[in-house]
C-alpha cells in the first residue's frame, strides 16, 4: 500500500524560483555587459542583443524619443526572418498623457495585440507592416533632481505568435532599462570630459603654438625685449622676459627675474622716478601707458628705450602687465641731428642778407624772412596770404611764369631772372630772383626756394 501526495505547488514554486535565479543571472549578465563600456552605441547594441537572446524575442529594439512626436529606433537586433528597423523614424507619435506619466514613473506596459495598443494608435499600420503581434515597452527613465523624463523605450516584439508575456518578463525589462539609464549618464558624462579634455588640449596646444610665437618674437627682436609683469606692494616681479634683454641692456632674464632690481642698476634715477609716477598712476586707472627712458651702456654712452605697457585681467582677478621695451637711441639721435638741422636752416633762413621766401606750385607764399618783408614794405601775415603773382610788375609776370611753370614740370632745374616788384606802399624794385625746386624722395613738389636780391644800387651805377 503507498501513499501519494499532491506536490504541483512545490514543483511551480521550485519552478518560480529557477525562474527567478535565472532572471537574477541574466541581469547580472547583461548589465555586466552593458557597464564594459563607455561608449553609448556599444552600449545600446549590446543591451538589444542580450535581451533579444535572453527573452527569445523576435526582435528588440531601443525606440529613441527625440520629443513629444517624434521618435527613431537606434539600435535592434532582430531575427533574419523580420525586417529590420535600425533608423526607422516615426513622426507624430503621441503618446497619450496617462500612458506618457506611466512610462515616466517607470512602469512597463505589456501589449497583447499591437493592433488595438491604446499607448500607439498611430503606429498600428507600422507594426502591422514590421509583423508585431504583441510586445513589452520597458522606459528608460533619466532623472534630473526632483524631475525625471522619458529617454527612450526598450521594446520587445513577439511577431510568429501572440505571445502572452509574462509579468516577470516586463520586470526585467524594466530592470535593464533602470541599469541602462545609469549606463546612459556615464556614457554621456564620460563624452562630456572626453570632449572638455580634447578641447582643453587643443587650447593648451594653441597657448603653447602662441607662448612658443610670443617667444620666437621677443627673442628675435633686434633691439628690444617683450615682458609681463605684475605690480605688488612690496615692488614689481616679472613672470617672464625674453632674451632680447641681455642684447638691449646686458642682463640676463633670469637674473632678472630673479632680482627686478637689477634694471634700475642701468637706469638714469631721474627718468626711473618719472616713469615709477606714470607706473602709479597706469595702476590706479589700470589703463596702458608708454614712456621714454635713458639707460647706461657699459661703453658708457647713452641708450634710448621706448616702453609700452598694457594690462590684462586674469580669471583669478590678477592684473599682469605685458609690456616691450624697444631701442630708440637711433631715433632719438635722428630726431637730435633734424632739431639741430631745423635751427641751423632758421638762422640761415632768418638772418640771411637777402630776401628768402618759401612759395608753393600755385605761388602762395608759404614762409618769408624779415629781410624780405623789409624789402617789400609788407609783414610777414600779410605775405603769407599774397601769392607772388599779386606783387609782381604786371609786364614782368609772364616771363616769370613761364620760367617757373618750365621749373615745376621738371624741364629746368631751376631758373635765375631779373623782374620788378610793387612794394605795399606802391614803389617798384628790381630785383634778381634765383629759384630753385625741393622736392621728397618720390619727386613730388614740396615748395620753391626763392632767393630775392635788391638790385636798386647795380641799376643806378648802370644807369
Amino acid at each position: 500500500m503507498g501513499l501519494a501526495d499532491d506536490i504541483t505547488d512545490r514543483k511551480q514554486l521550485e519552478q518560480r524560483l529557477r525562474s527567478q535565479a535565472e532572471a537574477e543571472h541574466s541581469l547580472a549578465t547583461i548589465t555586466q555587459n552593458i557597464r564594459q563600456s563607455l561608449d553609448l552605441n556599444q552600449i545600446l547594441a549590446t543591451t538589444v542583443n542580450e535581451v533579444q537572446q535572453t527573452l527569445k524575442a523576435d526582435r528588440a529594439l531601443i525606440f529613441r524619443l527625440h520629443s513629444a512626436s517624434v521618435g527613431q529606433v537606434i539600435q535592434a537586433a532582430v531575427l533574419p526572418a523580420y525586417p529590420v528597423t535600425n533608423q526607422t523614424r516615426w513622426e507624430d507619435e503621441r503618446f497619450p498623457a496617462e500612458c506618457y506619466e506611466q512610462y515616466r514613473q517607470g512602469k512597463p506596459l505589456i501589449v497583447p495585440d499591437s493592433a488595438t495598443d491604446a499607448g500607439a494608435a498611430s503606429l498600428a499600420e507600422s507594426m502591422q507592416a514590421i509583423g508585431v503581434k504583441s510586445k513589452i515597452v520597458a522606459p528608460i527613465v533619466r532623472t534630473c533632481g526632483a524631475s525625471s523624463s522619458v529617454w527612450g523605450l526598450l521594446i520587445v516584439h513577439a511577431c510568429s505568435h501572440y505571445r502572452q508575456w509574462q509579468p516577470s518578463e516586463a520586470d526585467f525589462l524594466q530592470q535593464i532599462c533602470n541599469q541602462l539609464a545609469i549606463a546612459i549618464d556615464q556614457a554621456n558624462l564620460y563624452q562630456q570630459l572626453q570632449s572638455e579634455l580634447a578641447e582643453r588640449k587643443q587650447a593648451e596646444a594653441i597657448l603653447q603654438e602662441r607662448e612658443a610665437m610670443l617667444r620666437a618674437s621677443g627673442d628675435n627682436l633686434p633691439k628690444g625685449y617683450i615682458y609681463q609683469c605684475s605690480y605688488e606692494p612690496e615692488g614689481v616681479s616679472y613672470t617672464y622676459i625674453s632674451a632680447g634683454v641681455e642684447r638691449l641692456l646686458g642682463l640676463q632674464p633670469e637674473e632678472v627675474m630673479q632680482n627686478p632690481q637689477l634694471l634700475r642698476t642701468v637706469g638714469f634715477e631721474e627718468d626711473i622716478a618719472a616713469a615709477m609716477q606714470v607706473v602709479r598712476q597706469a595702476i590706479q586707472t589700470e589703463a596702458p601707458f608708454e614712456l621714454q627712458m635713458r639707460n647706461h651702456t657699459a661703453d658708457g654712452s647713452i641708450q634710448w628705450s621706448w616702453i609700452r605697457e598694457t594690462p590684462r585681467r586674469l580669471a583669478d582677478d590678477r592684473v599682469v602687465w605685458d609690456g616691450i621695451e624697444v631701442d630708440i637711441t637711433n631715433f632719438k639721435q635722428t630726431e637730435a641731428a633734424l632739431r639741430a638741422s631745423e635751427a641751423q636752416f632758421r638762422r640761415a633762413f632768418d638772418d640771411a642778407p637777402i630776401g628768402v621766401s618759401l612759395i608753393s606750385q600755385t605761388g602762395q607764399y608759404i614762409k618769408v624772412n624779415t629781410c624780405y618783408c623789409h624789402l617789400l614794405g609788407y609783414t610777414e601775415p600779410e605775405l603769407l596770404s599774397l601769392t607772388f603773382q599779386e606783387i609782381t610788375h604786371p609786364v614782368d609776370l609772364e616771363a616769370e611764369l613761364a620760367g617757373f611753370q618750365q621749373m615745376i614740370s621738371g624741364e629746368i632745374c631751376g631758373f635765375q631772372i631779373t623782374k620788378r616788384y610793387i612794394t605795399k606802399q606802391g614803389i617798384i624794385i628790381p630785383v634778381l630772383l634765383n629759384a630753385a625746386p625741393i622736392r621728397d624722395q618720390d619727386g613730388q613738389l614740396l615748395y620753391v626756394v626763392a632767393h630775392t636780391q635788391d638790385i636798386r644800387d647795380r641799376s643806378k651805377l648802370s644807369g
